[in-house]
């Protein structure tokens, strides 16, 4: 179902054709290639096809919308049926439809037309083609048939200016049921980080009233298969009543989260087949081709972490299938998943060895070890130059029609019984709502399809093989790299913790939403959600801290100063204190045992310092988990050492005796020079004014 133009050397070729073609009625004005230089001249786009599987007498209409996206008048716009009498023979060729404008091209005819009037630059017009199908003699199959699109240009030339091609069953009517199951994904990318916040707000726009998601729960229905990724659910579920993205901001999205997982509960407690892939899709291919280590990718595969969320939702266990039909499989891959003890594997069916027509098989591997295989043919992501309702419809009745068609040939040739087939989207699958409704009521409307779930589909007996099923591509490199940082950071802090700074569920969760497979279409989200982890982890680091003053002076050879510890994590961390003195001949101080510090508490403490000399001495504190790792930042100060204060006393001490001493003598003298008048009174000499007494003069003499 190819797309709106063709190139200059496709387009000479089809004029050839075309003008070979004497048997039609071709325009006066002959045909040319298109447009010198490959310009894009128009587009069309088919919009329906009735009836969309008719029998060969029916009469069939084809209607389209034509739009001119030059900048030059389209002249006499000829829009006409073109189709190819060779059916389809395989979903190979199917794919060939869309990919290849050359494949099954056919021939156009100008019996079918409807001529349009002049189309002015950015117009568009709507046509209708009708076309009585006994007169293309087509038999029972699967057909290629579309709109090739002629105008003439100011110039006068006559080219083809657009073309679109779809397909379409005839006469299968007839054909006996085939059981097919349709696998219906539901995935987004991982962002909900381990503190839980999330890396951003992607996920609420795709759980909103018209969201990606949204859309594919309200088109799946009862019948489907559901496979649906739990971290997914884990998400959705932390958003309801509120939550935070990493910058901070505040989500808006708690109500439709709200909303979807009810919806998604009750959905799923109706349907008949639930499966779960491992939490957040892990890259076991991406992460084996860089280079990660095998016990890593097993963490992320083990059922811990987001694998409960599902689980929890249902009130039932709900066994894991690995999604695999968009991508290179290997057998190191399904070895890895039959060691985490995934139960089935679903697998593009190009790439698996079968010798019968059924889609589900034990899948042996060259270790000995056995998984169940579903071979599951891949929707397209995308049908270029068809409606989206149209093209999804239509390659659903055509799928199944050539599986139909091909389950009665194994039938004609004497093998017992259809096993049945498995067809499935990629698992982030973007599709509009319309889309996605029309596939699931072809899948479910069809009558040769007879809508069975992955569980009731036959298991084959004979064990099959993987082909070459490609080389993943390596994880990006700040992924991988960033995972390794991270899990060396947890680590390094684990003993800061009185709980382990990653349980095991947050250990297998954080693996898996790190290697997930998401992150090989947006590598620069899956960096930034392995860096927004580490800081969740690191975090607390940054806001642990110590408060020294940056200058201490010791008036003794020891002596006590504070210091303050600070907690502005919201994580309890135990935390000590080293000291590093540097010249520790001379000061030493003693460490600080660790502590447990709740979360956002401030608590001051002292610390005990010891002095051999005098002089000033640089000294540095670092916080320390409880095996002696520094963490956060050291703080500094400046210790000065004095004897000053031991001097000091010395100082008083003896100033003391000698106070005491003069007070001793002054009362001596005091008491001489009471006694001296009495004796002068009974009659001794008088001294002479002017001559210093007997005291004073032992006084001086001392």
């Amino acid at each position: 179902m190819s797309g709106a133009r063709l190139p200059v050397r496709v387009a000479v070729l089809l004029l050839t054709l075309v003008t070979t073609a004497a048997a039609l009625a071709l325009p006066r004005t002959p045909a040319a290639a298109q447009v010198p230089g490959d310009v894009e001249v128009a587009t069309v786009v088919l919009t329906d096809v009735s009836p969309a599987y008719p029998s060969a007498e029916d009469t069939l209409t084809i209607r389209g919308r034509l739009t001119n996206v030059s900048e030059a008048p389209l002249v006499d716009p000829l829009p006409a049926v073109r189709w190819s009498t060779d059916p389809v023979q395989s979903l190979d060729d199917l794919s060939l439809v869309a990919e290849n404008p050359l494949f099954r091209y056919g021939q156009v005819d100008y019996r079918f037309a409807d001529p349009q009037t002049t189309l002015q630059p950015g117009d568009s017009t709507t046509f209708s083609l009708t076309v009585p199908l006994a007169s293309l003699f087509l038999r029972s199959g699967v057909y290629v048939l579309g709109v090739d699109v002629l105008a003439t240009l100011p110039d006068g030339l006559r080219v083809f200016v657009a073309s679109a091609r779809t397909t379409l069953p005839v006469d299968i009517d007839d054909a006996a049921p085939v059981p097919v199951a349709l696998v219906w994904p539901m995935a987004a990318n991982p962002t909900l980080l381990p503190d839980g916040r999330l890396l951003d707000d992607s996920l609420a726009d795709q759980i909103a009233a018209d969201g990606r998601l949204t859309t594919l729960l309200a088109a799946g229905g009862d019948e489907v298969t559901w496979v649906v990724d739990p971290d997914l659910v884990a998400t959705a579920a932390a958003m309801v009543g509120g939550y935070e993205t990493a910058d901070g901001s505040s989500g808006s999205a708690g109500a439709d989260a709200a909303r979807f997982v009810g919806d998604l509960s009750r959905t799923l407690s109706a349907a008949v087949d639930v499966r779960q892939t491992p939490g957040a899709d892990p890259d076991v291919g991406g992460a084996q081709a860089a280079g990660v280590d095998a016990a890593i990718v097993d963490d992320a595969l083990s059922p811990a972490g987001p694998g409960d969320a599902l689980a929890d939702l249902l009130g039932e266990p709900v066994s894991r299938l690995a999604l695999l039909v968009d991508r290179p499989v290997t057998d190191s891959m399904l070895a890895a998943y039959a060691r985490a003890g995934v139960g089935t594997v679903t697998l593009d069916a190009a790439v698996v060895q079968r010798t019968d027509t059924g889609a589900v098989a034990r899948l042996s591997l060259p270790d000995g070890t056995e998984v169940q295989g579903v071979a599951a043919h891949a929707v397209p992501e995308s049908l270029p130059g068809v409606g989206a309702a149209l093209g999804a419809r239509q390659w659903m009745l055509s799928a199944t029609a050539v599986l139909a068609d091909g389950a009665d040939a194994a039938s004609d040739d004497g093998n017992p019984g259809n096993p049945g087939h498995a067809i499935s989207p990629p698992l982030r699958w973007d599709v509009d709502a319309q889309a996605a409704s029309a596939l699931v009521s072809a899948w479910s409307g069809a009558p040769w399809v007879a809508p069975t779930p992955l569980s009731g589909l036959d298991v084959s007996d004979t064990p099959v093989t993987l082909l070459d099923g490609g080389s993943p591509a390596p994880l990006a490199e700040p992924v991988v790299s960033g995972l390794v940082g991270l899990l060396d950071d947890a680590q390094r802090l684990q003993p800061l913790f009185p709980e382990p700074v990653l349980d095991p569920d947050d250990a297998g969760a954080t693996a898996s939403r790190t290697l997930s497979e998401a992150w090989q279409q947006a590598p620069e989200q899956g960096a930034a959600y392995v860096e927004a982890t580490t800081r969740t982890v690191t975090g607390v680091e940054d806001d642990l801290s110590l408060l020294l003053s940056p200058s201490i002076t010791l008036s003794s050879r020891s002596g006590r100063f504070p210091i303050t510890l600070v907690n502005d994590s919201a994580a309890d961390v135990l935390v000590g204190v080293d000291f590093s003195s540097q010249n520790s001949s001379r000061l030493r101080v003693e460490d600080v045992e660790p502590v447990l510090l709740t979360a956002g508490e401030k608590r001051t403490i002292t610390a005990t310092a010891l002095a051999t000399a005098n002089g000033r001495v640089q000294l540095a504190a670092s916080l320390v988990t409880i095996d002696g790792n520094a963490i956060a930042r050291p703080a500094a100060s400046t210790v000065d050492v004095t004897n000053a204060g031991a001097l000091g006393w010395t100082v008083i001490i003896a100033g003391g005796g000698l106070f005491v001493v003069a007070l001793v003598r002054a009362r001596l003298r005091s008491r001489r020079g009471v006694g001296a008048p009495r004796e002068r009174a009974d009659g001794n000499a008088a001294t002479r004014p002017g001559r210093a007494t007997t005291s004073e003069t032992d006084e001086v003499n001392v």
